[in-house]
């Protein structure tokens, strides 16, 4: 999940969303380092937080470990 999305919602209202209405967690990708951000991101129970830039092998290695805790 991007944090920033365009409209009135950003990334982290829609994570929310998607969190308590199917339980899954969420891996986000951001460039703000900026503190109130990432309490925001903390209290959304994040899977994971990547900080741009990434590289594919970031993306790559946190989707897997996404997937592999999925699936127990």
């Amino acid at each position: 999940m991007d944090v920033r999305l365009r409209g009135e919602r950003d990334g982290v209202d829609a994570a929310q969303t998607i969190f308590h209405t199917v339980g899954s967690k969420i891996i986000f990708i951001t460039g703000s380092r900026e503190q109130k951000m990432i309490d925001r991101i903390d209290q959304d129970h994040p899977f994971a937080v990547l900080f741009k830039p990434i590289s594919d092998k970031q993306l790559h290695a946190a989707v897997n470990d996404a997937m592999r805790a999925a699936l127990g």
